[in-house]
């Protein structure tokens, strides 16, 4: 009954009790806040880790691009997860990226430009080049492609599509298509597609973008990369396997395969491994170490 007192009027046993439980209370919460703290990244987005890959070959054209992974854990769509098996290329000394979200925004269409979430999601992405904006016409879809432009983390245009991923082993491939070029541009579409190996899923178109130029080479250093992004999001329990890319259809032969880790904190979230069989393994580690 005395809880239902006002504090000023309890007696002094009964105030020291309150006090007690309510430092235990605290005290039994730590380990959880602590938890959840350490959880979150240092800052958004976060590269938990940046998997480069040096292939020895030289690719004067490219026709095709192909990143196989495997997503070993399920992820739930609480958090803001990238998985990019296509973490960063530069195709035409254009630099391109793209992957799979656990919570993708978009604009609701190309002319209204009007936000959304669309939930799981891939994605393919492109900088500008040389300064100034993506044109809208270097993006290309179905009725089921979204698409974003912006300047928010430097000026980048992007396809989209709803893609309900979960754990398996997938394939990303990038491919040249015989398309006209926009009216007054000289290059060349690629387009972007995702594929669940093993299920009987056929591959899912996710859009194009236009790579302006006359030469496609694609740079040696392909990247691969997980990260925590939007802005509340805290880090999952995670596991992703990266093979070796494939270029035109021929593996990548790595002279190396480096991790780069954020040498700004002191604290690393993720842990890298090469396996035997030449794949790169990594896992979140939620609390640091």
């Amino acid at each position: 009954m005395f809880y239902h007192a006002p504090y000023g009027t309890l007696p002094h046993e009964e105030k020291k009790l309150i006090v007690l439980c309510r430092w235990f209370c605290l005290l039994a919460c730590l380990p959880g806040l602590a938890l959840a703290s350490d959880r979150r990244p240092p800052v958004y987005p976060f590269a938990l880790v940046n998997v480069w890959w040096k292939c020895s070959q030289t690719t004067d054209d490219l026709q095709e691009l192909r990143v196989d992974f495997e997503i070993v854990r399920e992820v739930s769509a609480d958090y803001a997860l990238y998985i990019a098996p296509l973490g960063l290329i530069r195709l035409a000394e254009i630099a391109a990226y793209g992957g799979l979200q656990t919570q993708v925004h978009a604009w609701n269409s190309l002319h209204q430009q009007k936000p959304l979430t669309i939930g799981r999601g891939a994605l393919f992405s492109r900088w500008a080049r040389d300064g100034g904006k993506v044109p809208l016409a270097f993006m290309r879809g179905e009725a089921e492609t979204y698409y974003e432009a912006d300047g928010y983390e430097g000026e980048f245009a992007s396809v989209r599509s709803r893609y309900a991923w979960r754990s398996g082993h997938y394939s990303y491939r990038l491919v040249r298509e015989q398309v006209s070029p926009p009216a007054g541009y000289s290059g060349r579409w690629y387009a972007a597609s995702i594929e669940r190996r093993g299920a009987g899923e056929v591959p899912q178109y996710i859009g194009s973008l236009f790579f302006e130029g006359k030469h496609f080479p694609l740079r040696p250093r392909i990247a691969n990369f997980v990260e925590v992004y939007g802005r509340r999001s805290q880090i999952p329990e995670s596991e992703v396997i990266f093979s070796p890319p494939q270029i035109n259809g021929q593996p990548c032969l790595p002279e190396r395969v480096t991790p780069n880790f954020s040498v700004k904190y002191p604290k690393r979230y993720a842990t890298f491994e090469q396996l035997p069989d030449g794949r790169a393994r990594v896992v979140a580690v939620p609390e640091g170490y």
